[in-house]
């Protein structure tokens, strides 16, 4: 009897293993230790797969593979290994001060954009100053052409005139009419001029004063008409400035004469009448090299001397006129005065006394 109730058990077991097997998918047959062990290694090959993948790779020392083992290899650890290797570098973390830099920097199309727009600026500004030194020389070339094109030749004219004149004082020796005829060419003929004003001394005895103004007179006239048919020349005079006694205002006299004048021709009688004061303004007014007269300026100077006037040759015309001037201003320093008498008497012609009377 007991032996049949451990069979019914038994059979009771088995019929339950059966019901749990057909529920849930588990082999009817018990397992086997065998069966563990197979499965416990193919987790164990599996964990190991992941330790690889997961864990860095070494540097291997060994010689690498060849192409014909890669090949042939084509285990799974093999593969992941081959497709990481192929993968781009994993980067590192940004951090905040990276971030920064990276967002505080122009991207490079704004720095190539911006490149391009300075490159394009530098080449427009230098063509433009190209342009302007162009136009410049240009204008600089036409203005002196139109200045050479409307500059008539007025010498000429005043050789006309200066024949008059030679009619009117016919004692005068004929080298004075060429001292006067060659003070005066640079501002009467059609050159490039562009130095200082023209100059001339007018010498005389001081007995032929009245002569002496009267030729200068006519001969500023003369002149003046020959730039312009209603110009008249400034008429100053030394004896009247001397009477004034007051040298700054003299001066200032001359000054506003030819101040803001250009063109004008001006009769200076009696000029050894004014003071070294006076008479040093004619310095810088008289300057051929510095001139402050952009355009024509002609000075006509009379000069008396007490000197014998007869007689006398050519050479002498310019040392007479120093003498007397050195004379009259010899409170000037003697450096100044050697600069002022340079510019003054470098064309100086002796006035002859005249047989009839003409003025």
């Amino acid at each position: 009897m007991p032996r049949k109730n451990s069979k019914k058990r038994a059979a009771a077991v088995e019929q339950t293993e059966e019901d749990w097997a057909a529920i849930y998918g588990q082999p009817a047959q018990p397992r086997t230790i065998e069966s563990y062990e197979v499965e416990w290694s193919h987790w164990r090959i599996r964990a190991e797969e992941r330790e690889v993948i997961e864990e860095p790779e070494l540097p291997i020392a060994s010689a690498p593979p060849s192409e014909s083992d890669e090949a042939c290899d084509d285990s799974p650890v093999r593969l992941r290994r081959k497709r990481k290797s192929d993968s781009p570098p994993r980067q590192s973390p940004e951090t905040p001060a990276d971030y920064q830099k990276r967002w505080s920097r122009p991207p490079i199309e704004v720095e190539d954009a911006r490149t391009r727009q300075a490159i394009t600026l530098g080449i427009s500004v230098a063509i433009i100053v190209a342009c302007l030194i162009m136009i410049g020389i240009v204008y600089q070339a036409t203005e002196s052409t139109v200045l050479r094109v409307i500059r008539p030749n007025l010498m000429p004219a005043f050789d006309r005139k200066l024949n008059d004149l030679k009619l009117q004082f016919p004692s005068q020796p004929e080298h004075n009419w060429a001292i006067v005829r060659g003070a005066f060419a640079e501002v009467l003929n059609n050159s490039d001029y562009g130095y200082g004003p023209a100059i001339l001394i007018i010498l005389a005895s001081r007995k032929d004063q009245h002569l002496a103004s009267c030729f200068s007179e006519r001969l500023a006239s003369s002149l003046a008409r020959t730039f312009h048919p209603a110009e008249r020349p400034i008429v100053l005079n030394g004896a009247k400035l001397h009477n004034s006694r007051d040298a700054v205002a003299a001066k200032h006299t001359i000054d506003n004469a030819v101040k803001d004048k250009d063109n004008f021709v001006m009769q200076f009688d009696s000029l050894e009448r004014i003071d070294a004061y006076t008479a040093s303004i004619f310095h810088s007014l008289c300057d051929y090299y510095n001139s402050p007269f952009k355009e024509r300026a002609v000075f006509i100077f009379t000069v008396h001397t007490t000197e014998d006037v007869e007689n006398r040759t050519r050479r002498e015309y310019d040392e007479m006129a120093d003498r007397v001037l050195n004379d009259a201003w010899e409170d000037l320093n003697i450096n100044k005065r050697s600069a002022l008498l340079a510019r003054l008497t470098g064309n100086t012609i002796l006035l002859r006394k005249e047989a009839r009377r003409v003025c």
